[in-house]
C-alpha cells in the first residue's frame, strides 16, 4: 500500500508511552495515521469526531489525538468494560499535563526496574506535542445497540466510524465484533460516513472483500452489499441505504435506519 498521509517514521517510542495490559498486541501507528488522512481526504475540511465502537484500551483513539489534528471529538464505547480504565489513562495524555505524568511515571518505572527502554519512553513522552486537544469520552455500549450508543457517545455529524475486519473474520460477520450503526449516534443526519475496513482471510488463505455488518453502497453508490475490496480504501456507508438483514445482520432493535 502507498501511504499518502503518514510519513514513514520510528514510533517504537509512542508505543512504550501508550499504556496496554500484558499480552495485548501493538498497535500499527502508522497504518493507523495513514487510514484517519484518507477518510479525512473524504470528508473534507473542519474539525470532526471520531468513534471507535470496539476500543479497548483506546490506543487507536489516543493515536489519533496525539498524531493527527484537527479532531474535535474522540468518543469511544466497548461492550467490555474490562479495558475502559486503560482508555481513560491512553485518552489522558492529551490533557494538559497528560504526557508529562505519564513521563513521571515511566522516569520511576526506570529507576526501579534498572531499564533503558523506560527512560527513552520517557523522553519520547516530554518530547510529543499533541497534533489535536480534543474532548474525549468513554463508556460500556454495545455497538448493536442504538440507545446504548446515543446514551454514551454523543458525536458531531463529521464523524468518522471506525470499524474493523479482523483476520480469519467471515464475510458474514461471524466471530466478528457485531453490527455498527454507520450514522452517528443520535443523529438524523443522512450524510455518508467512511469506513474503514481491513481485510480478511479465507480459511484457504485467499483475500477477500469486508462485508459492512449492514447494507453499505459503494463510493459511486453502485448499490448495497459488499464494500469493495480493502486495499482500495474506505467504502461509504449510508444510513439511508440502510437495509435490515442485507449483508447478514438483522438491524439492531429500535434502530430507525
Amino acid at each position: 500500500m502507498q501511504y499518502r498521509h503518514a510519513p514513514a517514521a520510528n514510533h517504537a517510542a509512542l508505543d512504550a508511552v501508550l499504556v496496554s495490559a500484558p499480552g495485548r498486541p501493538t498497535l500499527p501507528v502508522r497504518l493507523t495515521v495513514e487510514l484517519a488522512g484518507r477518510a479525512r481526504e473524504r470528508l473534507g475540511p473542519g474539525p470532526v469526531t471520531v468513534w471507535d465502537p470496539c476500543c479497548g484500551a483506546g490506543v487507536s483513539l489516543a493515536v489519533l489525538g496525539l498524531l493527527c489534528p484537527g479532531i474535535a471529538v474522540l468518543a469511544g464505547t466497548d461492550a467490555d468494560p474490562a479495558p475502559l480504565g486503560l482508555a481513560r489513562r491512553n485518552l489522558g495524555l492529551l490533557a494538559p499535563g497528560g504526557l508529562d505524568d505519564r513521563a513521571s511515571t515511566l522516569d520511576g518505572l526506570a529507576a526501579r526496574h534498572g531499564k533503558e527502554s523506560y527512560a527513552v519512553a520517557a523522553a519520547a513522552a516530554r518530547a510529543t506535542i499533541p497534533a489535536s486537544r480534543p474532548e474525549w469520552r468513554v463508556g460500556v455500549a454495545d455497538a448493536g445497540d442504538p440507545e446504548a450508543v446515543r446514551t454514551r457517545s454523543a458525536a458531531s455529524s463529521r464523524t468518522w466510524c471506525w470499524r474493523t475486519c479482523r483476520t480469519g473474520d467471515r464475510p458474514r460477520g461471524r466471530g466478528s465484533r457485531g453490527p455498527v450503526p454507520h450514522r452517528r449516534p443520535g443523529s438524523s443526519s443522512r450524510s455518508p460516513s467512511p469506513c474503514m475496513p481491513r481485510r480478511w482471510s479465507s480459511p484457504s488463505g485467499a483475500g477477500g472483500r469486508c462485508r459492512c455488518p449492514r447494507a453499505c453502497v459503494r463510493s459511486n453508490g453502485s448499490g448495497p452489499g459488499t464494500g469493495p475490496p480493502c486495499s482500495s480504501g474506505p467504502v461509504t456507508c449510508t444510513p439511508d441505504r440502510d437495509i435490515p438483514g442485507q449483508c447478514g445482520t438483522a438491524a439492531p432493535p429500535g434502530s430507525s435506519a
